[in-house]
């Protein structure tokens, strides 16, 4: 019979993966059904699109970019494409800190964006502000760090913020002094450089494009972003963008069963967050949060190895690789309908959807079941009030064995997706 994902499968993307030889476990045949085809997918269109645009430079971006980098660097050695595979150490913080000093308007918007887990810390952590700096202001202005804000808390905390000025002081004070680094080493990375290149990343809402346009801009460079995604909810405000899997307002149906953070975790680099840049003899470098080694990231980068060694030897060239509508049912199955054992790996992961990082807490969070019930998730989906903590609700739901609320969960995503849609700019 196969596993469920090979029941689903191409007769060449299983062939492909009946090569690997990555186990019998759950999550080795997961891995091998679901995520090295995703992998291969998402870099035959990049390549491919690379190829036709006439763009010889890739910029892969941290930390999404790693397994993409890794894979896309060994296929044009192997083939000779003329695509030059590069990997930017960047993140929303060490791109967004050095403009905040020209906008404070626009900073405090930044820094008061929702999340997970929302509260007064982590706001001036996104800020890039050092914990002791954090303590000083939130007893001075009667703060409760650690109290979760709803979306009319955020709100109120972004009028308090934006005249407050010993917040602006701290701020301003940050921002310039990470502007020289980060400037000098977007241009240590050539991105000057007369050659047309283009930005991959997984995407989502185009922040980090912007933000790199920003201060791309504020630093005199003349010219037109160009990002290339896996997919988009929402298009980026400056500059030209594409998508391998959905974008925005369109694709509803791939939209509808993806987990944007469930793709973030399984695909993350094994290194820490880009927080800033710092200069030594010279060079440039980035600065990066402590990463503690995660065995499943190790077996995965392995499996992507051996991955890219077998396409490499494939006589049809990047035309052997998957597309999106092979990967799209195995997609769908382990995000939206993982089994246990699934839930419980992958669900481990570490994961934050915030910018400065910080608290990580696990993929899918460990949850009750009375939190999981139909009417508190229908609750928050019209309210959005208070989101349930965790990062991959069917994983969680699986593992509190409330796998009833799957299909409820469905129709929250439906609802998220039409929503996005109605405002998407494409």
């Amino acid at each position: 019979m196969g596993s469920r994902y090979e029941r689903q499968a191409s007769p060449a993307l299983a062939r492909q993966v009946q090569a690997l030889e990555g186990g019998e476990d759950p999550v080795s045949q997961a891995a091998g059904w679901v995520l090295a085809p995703v992998l291969g997918t998402f870099v035959r269109w990049v390549l491919e699109r690379a190829l036709s645009a006439g763009v010889s430079r890739l910029y892969f971006l941290a930390r999404d970019g790693w397994f993409p980098y890794r894979l896309a660097q060994t296929l044009c050695q192997a083939w000779k494409l003329p695509v030059e595979c590069r990997y930017l150490y960047g993140s929303r913080l060490a791109w967004r800190q050095p403009l905040y000093a020209w906008d404070h308007r626009q900073a405090v918007a930044h820094l008061c964006r929702s999340g997970v887990a929302v509260t007064p810390d982590r706001v001036l952590a996104r800020a890039g502000l050092s914990p002791r700096e954090r303590a000083f202001l939130l007893a001075q202005g009667g703060l409760e760090g650690e109290r979760l804000l709803s979306p009319r808390e955020r709100e109120a905390l972004a009028d308090r913020l934006a005249d407050w000025k010993e917040f602006l002081d701290v701020l301003d004070k940050r921002s310039r002094r990470a502007l020289p680094e980060a400037e000098g080493y977007l241009r240590q990375e050539g991105l000057w450089d007369p050659v047309p290149w283009a930005l991959v990343d997984s995407g989502w809402m185009g922040t980090l494009q912007e933000s790199l346009g920003a201060l791309l801009e504020g630093l005199g460079w003349q010219g037109t972003l160009r990002g290339w995604y896996w997919g988009l909810y929402r298009a980026p405000r400056r500059g030209t963008w594409d998508c391998c899997y959905f974008r925005p307002g369109r694709d509803l149906s791939r939209q509808a069963s993806f987990e944007p953070s469930f793709f973030e975790g399984v695909f993350s680099a094994p290194h820490g967050m880009t927080v800033g840049y710092l200069q030594k003899g010279g060079r440039f470098f980035p600065q990066l949060e402590e990463s503690r080694p995660l065995p499943l990231v190790a077996w995965e980068t392995q499996l992507f190895c051996r991955y890219g060694a077998l396409l490499a030897k494939e006589p049809g060239g990047l035309e052997a690789l998957p597309q999106g509508r092979e990967v799209q049912p195995l997609l769908r199955l382990l995000l939206t309908r993982p089994t246990r054992a699934e839930a419980e790996a992958f669900g481990a992961l570490p994961f934050s959807d915030d910018p400065a990082r910080g608290v990580e807490t696990p993929l899918a969070a460990p949850l009750a079941k009375e939190e999981l019930s139909r009417r508190r998730l229908l609750s928050w989906a019209l309210f959005r009030e208070r989101m349930p903590p965790s990062a991959w609700l069917p994983g969680s739901a699986v593992l509190a064995g409330a796998e009833e609320v799957l299909p409820v969960l469905d129709r929250i995503r439906w609802a998220r997706v039409l929503r996005l849609a109605a405002r998407a700019r494409w």
